[in-house]
């Protein structure tokens, strides 16, 4: 399928908290902070209340793009915890974004992993209808609910991160190829028990998507320039970079120290602060990785809009 372009990326999110306020344990404190994590964004306002603020930011990036001519609205989340977040939230939230004739998507089911399914289906609405999508992923903790993924490999922050997608709106990044990679076997895996076994099926997972994306877009992984992980630690990053046959150097996780892991908006977050230091033509290879569901995106850096 034809490449498509992303571009008017914003965000918002909670505020930051640094590590140490968190109570975490010994362990799961060393775990994270050595690989770089500073603070955890904790929200008051709801998910639906986060991507409202970050859709807004994105429309007014785009500001030559009429809302009107915004077919559908893809919404990426895994947070449940209120029925009104999926359902009455979510239409005065468009109507009030001048949005109400547009369609809206749900993607849910890849959890942080929701960034994959989402992106294709961006690609394929805006190649069916000929018109620009936007694109929102936004989540936040149960309350009361541990933020540390085990085996300590991350923690979760809450958030909102956006963007335009397809052709009619500036443009940052163009999306080459989607891979992606399902496991749900690993769903009976207990990560607080049979945690490196988790890790390693996971490595495993992501490293098949990126495979899968680098083949469909015609690309190696000796042209990546920069591999965009999850906010994952250290030994987490290293694992995927081998696993993706990439050297740690060409690792960037820009948004790290400051957000920790913002579900499957790590990927919506990163790109934008990646577009920024590359070079037109610059090739990013972007992971992200759910439960059980992993997603590699194969992007080009475009200097010309």
């Amino acid at each position: 399928m034809a490449d498509f372009g992303l571009g008017a990326f914003a965000a918002c999110t909670g505020a930051p908290t640094p590590l140490g306020e968190l109570g975490l344990d010994a362990g799961a404190h060393d775990a994270l902070s050595g690989g770089g994590m500073e603070s955890v964004l904790v929200a008051t306002r709801t998910p639906v209340e986060m991507a409202v603020s970050s859709l807004r930011a994105t429309l007014d990036a785009a500001a030559g793009v009429d809302p009107g001519q915004i077919a559908t609205v893809v919404w990426g989340t895994t947070s449940f915890t209120e029925r009104s977040w999926y359902t009455d939230d979510i239409s005065h939230a468009v109507t009030g974004l001048g949005l109400g004739q547009a369609d809206v998507v749900g993607v849910t089911l890849g959890e942080c992993g929701n960034i994959g399914p989402a992106l294709r289906a961006c690609r394929a609405l805006v190649a069916e209808t000929g018109r620009p999508a936007l694109l929102v992923c936004t989540d936040a903790a149960r309350p009361g609910a541990s933020r540390v993924v085990a085996p300590n490999v991350a923690i979760l922050s809450d958030g909102a991160a956006s963007c335009l997608a397809g052709a009619g709106g500036p443009v940052s990044v163009v999306v080459e190829s989607i891979g992606q990679a399902s496991n749900h076997r690993l769903r009976a895996l207990d990560p607080n028990v049979d945690g490196m076994r988790a890790l390693r099926i996971t490595a495993k997972g992501v490293a098949l998507a990126a495979q899968r994306a680098l083949e469909a877009a015609g690309r190696t992984a000796a042209e990546v320039g920069m591999l965009l992980l999850p906010n994952y630690n250290a030994s987490a990053q290293a694992l995927f970079a081998q696993q993706c046959g990439i050297e740690l150097g060409r690792v960037r996780t820009p948004t790290l120290a400051s957000h920790a892991h913002l579900f499957a908006a790590d990927v919506l977050t990163g790109l934008p602060l990646l577009a920024a230091e590359a070079t037109h033509g610059d090739v990013v290879l972007a992971i992200a990785a759910g439960t059980c569901t992993w997603a590699g995106v194969v992007c080009r850096i475009t200097k010309e809009m």
